[in-house]
């Protein structure tokens, strides 16, 4: 049987932006492991979800930014 995954949505959002789980945890300052468990292991409220993809849109901007400088 296959197995539900909690906050789908939250993983598709940072997939869509080439942005992994472990660059989201690094940006809140915490383990991998622990973001693994702490956030993503049960569904988060809608508030945190919305909270964890914004983290996602600031990552993706400070790359392509980065990326734009190295290219000048």
């Amino acid at each position: 049987m296959r197995r539900l995954r909690a906050n789908i949505d939250v993983r598709g959002y940072a997939a869509s932006h080439d942005v992994r789980l472990g660059d989201i945890a690094r940006w809140m300052g915490i383990s991998e492991s622990t973001f693994s468990t702490a956030y993503m292991k049960l569904e988060m409220p809608e508030e945190r979800k919305e909270l964890i993809k914004r983290m996602v849109d600031e990552i993706a901007r400070d790359r392509d930014d980065t990326c734009r400088i190295q290219e000048a």
